[in-house]
């Protein structure tokens, strides 16, 4: 509710025009963005299998998601390296948005979102799949 409005004002104050394929292109992306978040927790949540604590882990890389809230511009190339091929946290909010900003060079990482986020929750249910064989019970 908080973001609609948010993006509603901004759009006004920035004279952006939306066409109904502009509205399901966002719904789309926001949809993908949320398969990220959801595959990168499956996936890191998965070392549990092997890590007695595997907590400070799992923090370490959801706390790299808040290098999303900035242009990845800004950002060294080794970083943001990192946050479109190694984790993909730049398809969730940076890529995206630049879609809606033409001229900006990165429409062809944003069109990948989807992509990216299938592709991402393949690998992290393969990954979480092997996790499942690799348990052990305490039995208790």
């Amino acid at each position: 509710m908080i973001g609609g409005s948010v993006l509603w004002l901004a759009s006004n104050e920035l004279g952006m025009t939306w066409s109904v394929m502009d509205v399901i292109v966002l719904l789309i992306m926001v949809l993908a963005s949320g398969m990220i978040y959801i595959a990168v927790n499956l996936f890191f949540a998965t070392f549990s299998f092997w890590m007695i604590d595997s907590l400070p882990v799992v923090f370490a890389v959801f706390s790299l998601s808040d290098f999303a809230r900035y242009p990845m511009t800004i950002y060294s190339k080794v970083i943001m390296f990192v946050l479109t091929y190694i984790i993909p946290f730049g398809f969730t909010a940076f890529y995206p948005a630049m879609y809606f900003f033409e001229g900006r060079g990165f429409t062809m990482f944003a069109l990948a979102t989807p992509l990216v986020a299938t592709l991402s929750l393949v690998i992290a249910y393969r990954f979480w799949l092997y996790g499942l064989r690799a348990f052990a019970s305490t039995g208790s």
